[in-house]
């Protein structure tokens, strides 16, 4: 996929139009304004493509779009043939707060599938309607009919009385983890603390803590790079937007009037394996069990925190490159008190929305890619 030229449609329900939108993609990484599946007007080109028209019917989302076969960028846009059928595949997956695609989840076609189209057929409206054992589940709002929503989210570990943490990378548990637990879009990574999946930090005002960061420091390579740093945005990646209104606590330096990242240390990532598959385990400890961990050469990043005393009590540890990788950070005077964190009240919480984060409020996208570079 990677130097493929992307459509990505969807409907964007706060606006409540169809919007198709020109990718480019350099790597499988989210979009860092540099490189990741980025729209082509990131990268200092244009769109190319145009919205003719939208429906939504019995949960299926139809768009016509149109784009130019002549005067293409010759960077970031890649030829489609004009005689007989062109190879494609097609993904479906989450947007991110930016209403960018954000990662594909498992409805795509493998890498070993051969799919063609000839876009220049007579009979444009000839396709198939799909058959789907999940299409009347879903309402012509998006909404998720409760058929669907199946799987319970694994309950949030909060890590309390702690004072180093160990910081990796690793998948983000399908239905039931990242986006279950935070009602926000992954993009098919987190961060993993103490060998948990983003768990929910307790710090004390005044105390000093160890960050281990294992999380990549490979500026070569966006898919390995994920510098840690400590936030009051629940987003993160700083890096994406530097003009963004939040305030960096830790893993950031100020150098000549520009932000720079300074906690990024080799990359260790948990990988999956043939049976890591999060509908088979309620608990995260079973599924974490099916993971094998690869590190690459290099040392770690030691970061240390000196919590300040006019911190705010909710802080996220994150990524500065890429948006959505960590959670939340409790902060407290002492741990002697009774304190409520998330819990089983989180579980709660974020099952009635993370159905809705990935249909509903980010809306589906759709990417055909119109010519595959492999």
């Amino acid at each position: 996929m990677i130097n493929g030229d992307v459509t990505v449609a969807f409907h964007d329900v706060e606006t409540q139009q169809f919007v198709a939108e020109d990718y480019f993609l350099q790597a499988k990484s989210q979009c860092d304004g540099v490189n990741g599946v980025c729209p082509d007007r990131r990268l200092g080109g244009s769109n190319d493509v145009i919205v003719l028209g939208g429906r939504r019917h019995n949960g299926i989302t139809t768009i016509i779009y149109r784009k130019n076969i002549e005067n293409l960028d010759s960077r970031l846009d890649r030829p489609i043939s004009t005689t007989g059928y062109a190879n494609m595949i097609a993904a479906i997956g989450p947007l991110n707060q930016r209403k960018e695609a954000n990662y594909h989840g498992g409805d795509r076609t493998g890498p070993d599938e051969i799919r063609r189209i000839n876009f220049f057929q007579r009979d444009v409206l000839g396709c198939p309607v799909p058959l789907d054992k999940d299409i009347d589940a879903i309402s012509e709002k998006g909404e998720i009919a409760p058929e669907m929503k199946k799987l319970k989210p694994w309950d949030p570990m909060v890590l309390k009385n702690v004072d180093v943490f160990h910081v990796k990378i690793g998948p983000t548990g399908g239905d039931r983890g990242y986006t279950a637990i935070t009602g926000n879009p992954s993009w098919g990574l987190a961060f993993y603390v103490n060998d948990y999946l983003i768990p929910e930090l307790v710090l004390e005002r005044g105390k000093t803590y160890t960050f281990v960061v294992e999380t990549g420091n490979d500026q070569t390579n966006p898919a390995e790079y994920h510098p840690f740093y400590i936030t009051d945005s629940e987003e993160g990646g700083l890096g994406q937007n530097s003009d963004a209104q939040q305030v960096a606590y830790a893993g950031v330096a100020v150098v000549d009037g520009q932000y720079v990242p300074t906690a990024a240390g080799r990359h260790c990532r948990y990988v999956v394996g043939p049976n890591s598959k999060p509908e088979l385990y309620s608990r995260f400890e079973d599924y974490f069990k099916t993971l094998t961990l690869e590190c690459k050469d290099g040392n770690p990043h030691y970061l240390t925190f000196t919590v300040p005393a006019n911190a705010p009590d909710e802080l996220y540890y994150q990524c500065y490159t890429h948006t959505s990788l960590g959670w939340k950070i409790h902060i407290v005077d002492d741990h002697s008190g009774h304190h409520q964190f998330t819990g089983h009240a989180g579980a709660e919480r974020a099952a009635q929305h993370s159905g809705a984060s990935s249909l509903c409020l980010s809306s589906i996208i759709f990417l055909i890619f119109v010519r595959m570079w492999c």
